[in-house]
Formats: C-alpha cells, structure tokens, sequence
C-alpha cells in the first residue's frame, strides 16, 4: 500500500474512456488550479485488448518523475462496492477489507486488482465508509509498462467517482442520487456530505426511456440504496447526459424512482458551467482527487515489493515439489527393478528345469489332465454326424458317462448303410461299431447301432482332415454275414 505525502501540488489525471484517453496536468497555484491539456488519444481497443495508443504511450513517458498520475476507467469496466466497517488503525483496516472482498470475490482475485480509500461514515459517527474498486489486472500492468521510472498511478477509479470530484453537486440537501446518462449505459451515484458512496452501472438500449429499462432503473435504485436507512434516501437527484437525453429521459425517470431531478450542469475547473467539459471531466476529477485529498489514496497499481517477497516461499515450494517427484521416480524404477529381476529369476528356474528332465514331466503332466478331463462325447457325435447320409433319420439317440454311443434310426436307401457304416469304423474317435439289428421296411431300412468313443478322443481335433480310404482285412463276405444277425 503506498500513500502519497500529506499535501502535493501537482497531480496528473488520465481518462481511459471507451473510445478516446484524455490526459492532462492539473497544478495548484494561489490563484486557482491551472489545467494543462493533451490531444486525445485513441482507445477504442483498450479494453478489449489492453494495446494503448503508441501516441499516448510516448505522452505518459513524458511525465516527470515524482508526479503522481489518477487514472479513470469506463463505469462498466470496473467493479466498485461500498461497505460501513468499524474505525480501526490503519493496518488493521487493511486486514478488515481485504476479509470483506474475499467475501464478495468469491473466485477471480488474481485476475484483478484492487484498491480501497475510506473516509467518515456519513449515516454512523463510529464507522468508516469504504469505497472498494477492482480492475482488471492486465489493463493496469500494461499502464504500468507504460508510466516511466518514478510515476507511479497512485489511484484508479471509476468515471462516475472521478466525474462527481470534477464538478461535485452543490451542498442543498442531506443526499442526492447522482445519474450520468451516455448512449449505451447509465452510471447511479450516492453522494452525501461531499462524497459519492457508491455508484452503480445500467445498461440501456436506443429505445430508453422504455418500460423494461425503467424497471431496471428501480431495481438498480434499490441496491443502491442497500444498507442505508430509509429517512436518509434522496428526495432529489441531478441528471445530466449527452446530446439531449438527459432532458429526454429526466421526466420518466423522476416518475419512476419518485425522486425530484434537476439538471447538473458540466463545469471548468473553476466552477463555471462548460459544456465542452464534459469529454474530461473524467480526467480533471481524477487530479483534483488526489491534490484535495492525496493522504487518504491507495495506490491501485500494486507495487512489486509484495510480489518480491513473495517469491522465496514460491521457490520453496518448487524445490519441495520436484524433490517428491524425484523420490517417487526412483521409487518407480526401484519397482520395475524388482519385477524384471523376480521375471529373469522365474524364466532361468523353467530353464534349468526344461535342462535337467528335458520338460517330459511337465509334458505328460499336460497330457495326463487333457486325457482326464476332456470329453469324449463331442468328437463321437461330430464323426456320426459327419458320416450319416443325406436319407438318414434319427428315432433316438443316446450317449453313457463312459463314452457310449447308441442310436436307432432309418434310411430310405439301402444302399448307404454300408458306406454309413464303413465311415464309422474308420473314424479313429469311435471303436466297437455294431450294427444290433436291420430290418427293411416299407420306406427303406430301419437300424440300430451302437459304438464308442475313444478314450483320447478328446485329445484330437474335431472333423480331422480325411485320408484316402483303406480296404478292410476282412473279406467281403464278412460284412453282410454281420448285417444279417437279428
């Protein structure tokens, strides 16, 4: 927090508006305050994108150094709250408000950057009223990248706060609601006792003076007047704007809100009334805020010192970090370590083994399990299937725990039992093939047959490729002697 010196003669004021930066030099002189003007400078992109003018860049670089410079930003650009909060000692009111803005920014702080000023609390003898305002960080590091050596921006406020100081409303009531109408916004202000308290942003549309923005009106009207007792609400209010519409859009408003407005004239830095003020009235109220008042300003752009020394407790906390990544990286690699030995380990064991039995053990140990427990069953019923003909009908089909097979059924072709049974015998999944019984009937021949599987038939792959049919030892004459057995 940085304070300027108790009473100063020169103060420079800068108004960043929406399309065009005034700057000039505001001098305290026994005759009254002299006012030393610059060319208007271009900002339309500003807020948008924080480049300033090359032209107004090379302006600041002209200041001297220890001249303290205000700077003023569009209404709806910044973020200003006032609150009452019981008088204390300096540092101890630091400590009160920053708890009170942790309150209202919930999420966002470091993107922005704040500043507060306090004075008497108008409405309680005991408190002190706080003025709390936020801007947008980088717009203020790319000003300060801009000031030269020695020139610091010793307040940022917004335009209705600076505006109110350039030409302040005359004393004649307890309270007045202060409105600043431009094309595409209106700004509410509180003033009281000589100080605006708060002040509040409406957005408005070309229509105006229509019923939605006046329902807004109210509701902004409303939180404006927060906090603040009922008997001390303005009666009246001074209503000013450009290119007529602050006379346009007074009567309905005053209707709306049931307070009394008046005109409120733009004036010089004299007092008297100028028109032509109202492009810098912005800059003019900045200055004189800090010639009238410099002891009670905060600096809103940050000094470094605080960012400095936080720097070694950001360091510590890297070097902590990297050295837990470092300790769980070679806890990493010890595991890996650990794996790949325990693997190398287990592979040489299979190894020695596989050299000392030459792995038969292991070998029949397989085989011994596939020959207990494979099934039998599917092979012997995949060879039936496979050798049964085209005219083949099945009565009853049925297989034992121990792999037998027995099967009654029908052909309508005499001629394809012999074959049917010669694929039964030479199936080497089926042993004991026996034709029980063979009638022939009105539609062909009706049969019934048993065989079994063999013990590692399920060791061997279903549908084996077939191999060129070999002639049975038995003679010929064999054969229909067994069909004939009934």
């Amino acid at each position: 927090m940085t304070q300027l010196a108790t009473t100063i003669s020169v103060a420079w004021g800068l108004e960043l508006g929406p399309a065009a930066a005034h700057l000039l030099r505001v001098e305290r002189q026994t005759t009254g305050l002299k006012i030393e003007r610059r060319p208007a400078f271009d900002t339309a992109d500003f807020c948008r994108t924080g480049l300033l003018d090359p032209q107004l860049v090379a302006a600041l670089k002209q200041i001297p150094a220890g001249e303290p410079l205000a700077v003023c930003f569009p209404d709806d650009a910044m973020l200003c709250r006032g609150f009452s909060l019981p008088a204390a000692p300096r540092d101890v009111m630091d400590k009160m408000v920053h708890a009170q803005v942790d309150s209202l920014l919930s999420t966002g702080q470091d993107r922005l950057t704040t500043t507060w000023r306090d004075f008497p609390d108008p409405v309680n003898d005991a408190m002190r009223w706080v003025v709390f305002c936020a801007v947008r960080r980088d717009l203020v590091d790319q000003l300060n990248a801009a000031l030269p050596a020695g020139v610091t921006a010793c307040a940022l406020l917004p335009r209705a706060m600076a505006a109110a100081h350039a030409s302040p409303p005359a004393a004649a009531s307890d309270s007045q609601l202060l409105l600043e109408i431009n094309d595409d916004a209106a700004t509410m202000g509180l003033w009281i006792q000589g100080h605006l308290l708060r002040c509040m942003v409406l957005h408005r549309d070309d229509s105006g003076a229509d019923s939605t923005w006046l329902r807004n009106s109210r509701q902004t009207y409303q939180s404006l007047m927060e906090g603040l007792p009922r008997p001390r609400w303005p009666k009246q209010g001074l209503i000013r704007g450009n290119n007529g519409q602050a006379a346009k859009l007074s009567p309905a408003v005053s209707q709306s809100l049931g307070i009394e407005l008046a005109p409120w004239p733009w004036t010089s830095a004299d007092g008297t009334p100028d028109d032509n003020a109202s492009s810098s009235c912005g800059a003019v109220g900045a200055a004189r805020l800090l010639l009238e008042d410099a002891a009670a300003n905060t600096n809103f752009a940050k000094s470094q010192a605080p960012a400095t020394a936080l720097k070694p407790p950001v360091k510590q906390r890297l070097f902590k970090l990297a050295a837990i990544c470092a300790v769980g990286l070679v806890l990493l690699y010890s595991i890996d370590c650990y794996r790949a030995w325990w693997l190398d380990r287990q592979v040489e064991q299979v190894r020695l083994a596989e050299a000392s039995s030459g792995g038969i053990e292991q070998r029949l140990a397989v085989d011994r399990y596939l020959e207990r427990e494979a099934s039998p069953a599917l092979p012997g019923l995949d060879a039936i299937l496979s050798a049964a003909p085209q005219s083949l009908t099945m009565s009853s089909f049925g297989v034992s725990t121990t792999g037998q097979f027995h099967f009654v059924g029908g052909l309508q072709n005499p001629g394809e039992l012999d074959a049917f049974l010669k694929k039964l015998q030479q199936s080497p999944v089926l042993n004991h093939v026996e034709l029980h019984s063979g009638r022939a009937q009105q539609q062909g021949w009706q049969l019934d047959l048993t065989a079994s599987a063999s013990p590692t038939a399920g060791l061997m792959i279903i549908n084996p490729p077939k191999l060129p049919a070999v002639a049975p030892a038995a003679s010929p004459a064999t054969q229909p002697a067994k069909r004939g057995a009934k």
